[in-house]
C-alpha cells in the first residue's frame, strides 16, 4: 500500500479491471497520488503480479457475479474501513466477428461490460451510504441528478 503523499492521501480507491491495461494504469496513478488502492480482477496470475508491482491490495473477483461483488466490497471495507473512490474499468471485448459470436459470448460481454458497473455501484453505495466518507453525499448526488432514470416511475408506466 502506498504511503506517498498526494492529492488522494487518506482516500481508498477501488479499481475494477485493475490487473492490466487502463485499470492497471489508473491504479498506478491513484497509488502515485497517495491513495490506498484495491485492485479487483478475475485473472489470478495477473492480479497477483499487478498488486505486487504497484504495492497495493487486491481482491480476486468476477464483478459480473453479484455474490463476488458483495464479497469484494466487504473485503475492501474490512481492510480499509472505507471506500472513497470506485472506478469501474473491468471489461472484455469479443474475439469473434458479430457473425461468429455466440449468444453466450454476447451475454458474457454485457455482464462484464455493463452489469458489473451497475452491481459495483449498487453495492459500494449500499455499504458506504451510512459511512462518514463520501458514500452518503455520492448517494444524494446520484438521487438528485435531473437526467437520471427513475426506474420506479418507468416501471409504473409500462404498457400492459
Amino acid at each position: 500500500m502506498s504511503n506517498r503523499a498526494g492529492r488522494f492521501a487518506g482516500r481508498v480507491a477501488v479499481v475494477t479491471g485493475g490487473a492490466s491495461g487502463i485499470g492497471f494504469a489508473t491504479a498506478r496513478a491513484f497509488a502515485d497520488e497517495g491513495a490506498q488502492v484495491v485492485i479487483i480482477d478475475i485473472d489470478e496470475e495477473r492480479i497477483s503480479s499487478a498488486a505486487s508491482e504497484l504495492g497495493v491490495d487486491s481482491v480476486l473477483a468476477d464483478v459480473a457475479r453479484e455474490a463476488d461483488v458483495v464479497g469484494m466490497v466487504a473485503a475492501a471495507l474490512e481492510r480499509h474501513q472505507q471506500i472513497d473512490i470506485l472506478v469501474n474499468l473491468a471489461g472484455i471485448y469479443p474475439r469473434a466477428s458479430i457473425e461468429e459470436e455466440t449468444l453466450a459470448g454476447w451475454k458474457r460481454l454485457i455482464e462484464v461490460n455493463l452489469d458489473s458497473t451497475f452491481l459495483c455501484c449498487k453495492h459500494v453505495l449500499r455499504r458506504c451510504a451510512s459511512a462518514a466518507t463520501g458514500g452518503s453525499s455520492t448517494r444524494r448526488r446520484a438521487r438528485s441528478t435531473p437526467e437520471r432514470l427513475d426506474f420506479r416511475r418507468t416501471l409504473r408506466r409500462r404498457p400492459a
